[in-house]
């Protein structure tokens, strides 16, 4: 067999056209793959963590906000693990004016009036349903998240928090 032919394709020839023929088959069956999963909607799970991480991050504005101040907590960014570490601590306002109060709102912005409620208060279940993924029903699904105290109740300068966010989305629950 020879590698050269005179009457037609070499051998060499042969192979070169297949490969770059299985190159570009390659190359536009992953330009369609990839159009095809950017076009489809997003899946349920995907939007569930999204609405979590969103609502991670708006706990994270209120931690760094005065609004902690306010309500007694302390809270620190610890730079090894990027977690925060909130302590309450003993708050004294020089205003004890309301009016002169900076207007304080809570996770889903909404305004928080005369001290009657803190988003970190523990034992209940505060509702966050307003940052609830748009394809979750709104009469099966529910967002909230609990508050629980890890530190030394009796010691206000030790004390700490967990936020436990719970998202039930047309019956799954994350």
């Amino acid at each position: 067999m020879k590698l050269l032919n005179k009457k037609g394709l070499t051998i060499a020839e042969a192979v070169i056209s297949m490969v770059l023929l299985a190159t570009v088959t390659m190359g536009i069956y992953g330009v369609i793959m990839v159009s095809l999963r950017s076009a489809k909607n997003p899946d349920m799970r995907e939007e569930m963590m999204y609405a979590l991480e969103r609502a991670s991050a708006k706990m994270k504005t209120l931690v760094e906000a005065d609004l902690c101040a306010a309500d007694g907590f302390s809270c620190t960014l610890n730079s090894t693990t990027n977690e925060y570490d909130c302590k309450c601590v003993k708050y004294v306002s020089q205003e004890t004016d309301p009016a002169k109060k900076p207007m304080r709102r809570d996770i889903c912005d909404n305004i928080i009036l005369d001290d009657t409620y803190s988003p970190f208060l523990t034992g209940r279940k505060h509702s966050v349903s307003c940052l609830l993924p748009e394809m979750c029903d709104s009469f099966n699904s529910s967002f909230y998240y609990e508050v629980s105290n890890i530190g030394l109740p009796s010691d206000p300068a030790k004390q700490q928090y967990q936020i436990y966010f719970t998202l039930i989305c047309n019956g799954q629950v994350l």
